[in-house]
């Protein structure tokens, strides 16, 4: 089981993400150091690179 994400950089309120249920992620054209992960929810959230790298760690532990 993946373990949960903690997202704190770039949304209003802090929360916690399941790196399973993103459906996947791109970077941003606007600004390079920032990603975007869409949910399996639809929901869409910014990622920080630190945020991706923890979550691309995850994932490859699997």
């Amino acid at each position: 089981m993946l373990a949960m994400v903690y997202l704190h950089e770039y949304v209003l309120d802090p929360t916690w993400i399941n790196p399973a249920q993103i459906e996947f992620i791109e970077q941003s054209t606007e600004d390079v150091h920032v990603w975007i992960a869409r949910m399996v929810s639809g929901k869409m959230v910014k990622v920080s690179e630190a945020e991706l790298a923890h979550i691309t760690g995850q994932n490859a532990a699997e």
